[in-house]
């Protein structure tokens, strides 16, 4: 597939069900992923992760928020459409700018169940436990 043709894949991940919990750091390895992945093993952690990323789901990612979001943003550079597929032929016309904004929101909308799933496996996984020993 082309490289542009997000939200379907995004640099050959299947985007709608990647887990990003499971896998942040390793296809780009990161200080924050290392972070992430060495906080996320702390239960207190986890638990205040889970939590609020729940929160966010209901609140400022909520799917009607997200479609407001996207919807506004449709509507403010609307206008200048006409310009930009005349200028740079991508989108082909003005139909399909308007089934690909489509396509956004409905990604937005079936990416919501697996990532709550996903944070339902993070939230009943078990991880080691760490034991700290004050001898080095």
């Amino acid at each position: 597939g082309n490289y542009f043709d997000w939200p379907d894949h995004i640099h050959h991940i299947n985007a709608l069900s990647h887990n990003y919990f499971d896998s942040l750091d390793h296809y780009i390895p990161s200080y924050p992923g290392k972070i992430y992945r060495t906080l996320i093993e702390v239960p207190a952690f986890r638990t205040q992760f889970i939590k609020r990323y729940r929160e966010l789901l209901q609140g400022p990612f909520s799917e009607a928020r997200i479609q407001q979001i996207v919807e506004n943003i449709q509507n403010e550079i609307a206008p200048m459409m006409p310009y930009h597929i005349a200028r740079w032929g991508y989108p082909t016309s003005i139909n399909n700018w308007h089934q690909d904004v489509q396509r956004i929101i409905e990604f937005c909308s079936q990416r919501r169940p697996y990532i709550i799933g996903q944070l339902k496996r993070l939230e009943d996984r078990t991880f080691p436990t760490i034991i700290a020993s004050d001898k080095e």
